[in-house]
């Protein structure tokens, strides 16, 4: 899968990096960090600019963590009253909506940017427990925290491509 994901950043750039920095966001796994490095080395060579792809990057998640949460709060109650009625699990499901409750805003942000697998799971089940929109997009400040978080996270990345890249050409 990984050379296929890779042939979608070198075929359509940066259009790519944001649809799959998205469905990552929204919790589908993906090698993100590994599109995140191959776009610093792409960065390195000229393909691509390196403000480009930290805003691309940066709002692939944005997005991504609304569609999750928005998935949560209208899809979601339905969904999971079907597989908890066939499968059983509506006591874990009441954990997690009690965890985003408690948590709230320090926990969505937290979780998202320093326990990233967590993070889309997070955003559904704030959904699912009607977490207020506001308090989770503007709560979180989003623009101030997630616009650095995010902007720093990929930055990193994209430097580790970017020297691995120049590295290899000095070789």
């Amino acid at each position: 899968m990984t050379d296929q994901l890779l042939a979608l950043l070198t075929s359509y750039g940066l259009p790519a990096l944001f649809f799959l920095v998205l469905i990552s966001a929204v919790g589908f796994p993906l090698p993100v960090t590994l599109l995140l490095i191959a776009s610093g080395s792409f960065v390195s060579q000229g393909e691509m600019e390196l403000w480009h792809v930290l805003m691309i990057a940066s709002a692939g998640a944005i997005v991504g963590d609304q569609l999750g949460y928005g998935f949560g709060r209208w899809a979601g109650p339905r969904l999971v009253h079907r597989i908890t009625k066939r499968f059983g699990g509506r006591e874990k499901i009441k954990r997690a909506e009690a965890f985003s409750t408690l948590w709230g805003s320090a926990g969505i942000f937290l979780s998202r940017w320093l326990v990233t697998p967590l993070g889309p799971w997070l955003n559904l089940t704030s959904g699912l427990s009607a977490y207020p929109w506001a308090r989770f997009f503007f709560g979180m400040r989003w623009v101030k925290y997630c616009g650095l978080s995010c902007t720093s996270w990929w930055a990193r990345l994209s430097a580790t491509g970017f020297n691995t890249s120049l590295n290899c050409l000095a070789i």
